[in-house]
């Protein structure tokens, strides 16, 4: 019994780690799309600012 609690617990944990690993890269891409739209947002409004 003991054993298959220990199972799920390591298979929950894993399923977290997964989600997690999911999360940071969708932030980190979520990020780097609006760095995006902000550098073209001054490019468009400033073109001065194009030495970005």
């Amino acid at each position: 019994m003991g054993e298959l609690i220990n199972f799920a617990l390591r298979a929950r944990k894993k399923e977290f780690h997964m989600a997690s690993i999911g999360g940071m890269l969708f932030s980190k891409r979520s990020e780097v799309i609006a760095e995006r739209y902000v550098v073209n947002f001054y490019k468009k409004h400033f073109p001065s600012y194009s030495d970005l």
